[in-house]
């Protein structure tokens, strides 16, 4: 199973400001002071050594991720990385009108359809897309981002074969050798996980839930889905502060997915779906210190923490 970053961000997308750009070019020539750069693998080697940061960015696209298992595409999401996924996709048979891609949406907030009316593959003739959902109307939900009020085409102008799918939640569907169960999320309007299981590799897409209590009854669910998967993608939308003081927005935070993971014995966990309020560095910042939180508390279970980036690929 591979597994690619193509959107990261929640809420709206989020590009990189003249200015912050100007910071990080700064920054990263205060670095090479002094430093011995006259060859390009010398630069490179130098830019490799820099905190994230300074070196580059999380990415200001929002919820997308592309999943490879048993020669099928799977699509985590719709948000707007999914018109650099689409990109991709045309230089390959779905340029030809050759393709076929499953689409899971987890609900339909605008940060998670609002790249679909710019995916190029869609309106390509011969290429064929099923969305899947839990939720009864997803058809009509589609057809709302493309309304007049909304966005200038319908819906009918894509010419790729599109099938909405319904899905129960807490019930396996099979695609091949890939099995995929949606679980239910705590979220505003509903929101759904996804657990993704091939050749004995589990991937777990749960962004966009909140976790407010904590006695079993609560937690028991989300324990027993996460168990023992190899990648839990969370939701981390919050600092700690802003999760006390909003907790019915549906969102958490990465001290939140420490705790659950070393519960549920997550063998890697990754922060997801960052606030578009927050910059690279604090992104960072609260990354590095839900890293020190799982040293403390980890007692010697092991579990990987990384942040989600764009463009990062994970091979299970």
């Amino acid at each position: 199973m591979k597994v690619k970053f193509w959107g990261v961000r929640g809420s709206i997308p989020t590009p990189l400001t003249p200015d912050r750009v100007e910071r990080k070019i700064t920054e990263a020539l205060l670095e090479a002071r002094g430093k011995n750069l006259d060859t390009p693998q010398a630069v490179q080697s130098f830019v490799a050594s820099l905190p994230l940061p300074k070196r580059g960015t999380v990415g200001g696209n929002t919820s997308c991720i592309e999943v490879q298992a048993d020669g099928q595409l799977f699509i985590l999401d719709c948000g707007s990385g999914l018109c650099e996924l689409g990109r991709r996709l045309m230089r390959e048979e779905f340029g030809q009108g050759k393709g076929k891609a499953h689409i899971l949406m987890t609900h339909t907030h605008w940060d998670h359809i609002n790249g679909f009316p710019f995916f190029v593959p869609a309106y390509i003739p011969g290429n064929r897309f099923l969305i899947y959902s839990v939720h009864d109307d997803l058809k009509q939900r589609f057809q709302n981002q493309h309304h007049p009020y909304n966005f200038p085409a319908p819906l009918d102008v894509m010419e790729s074969s599109i099938r909405f799918v319904k899905l129960t939640s807490g019930r396996q569907r099979k695609f091949g050798n890939v099995r995929i169960k949606p679980f239910e999320l705590n979220h505003p309007g509903h929101a759904f996980g996804y657990r993704i299981e091939h050749e004995g590799k589990v991937f777990i897409y749960a962004s966009d839930s909140s976790y407010n209590h904590f006695d079993d009854a609560h937690m028991k669910p989300f324990y027993n889905q996460y168990r023992g998967c190899d990648v839990l993608v969370f939701d981390s939308f919050f600092t700690l502060k802003d999760s006390f003081l909003k907790p019915d927005w549906g969102h958490s935070t990465p001290f939140i997915g420490v705790d659950i993971a070393l519960q549920a014995e997550v063998k890697k966990l990754l922060f997801f779906h960052h606030n578009p309020a927050m910059d690279d560095e604090s992104l960072y910042q609260l990354f590095m210190t839900a890293k020190d939180y799982m040293r403390r508390v980890a007692g010697g279970r092991p579990c990987e923490l990384e942040l989600a980036c764009e463009g990062m690929e994970i091979e299970l």
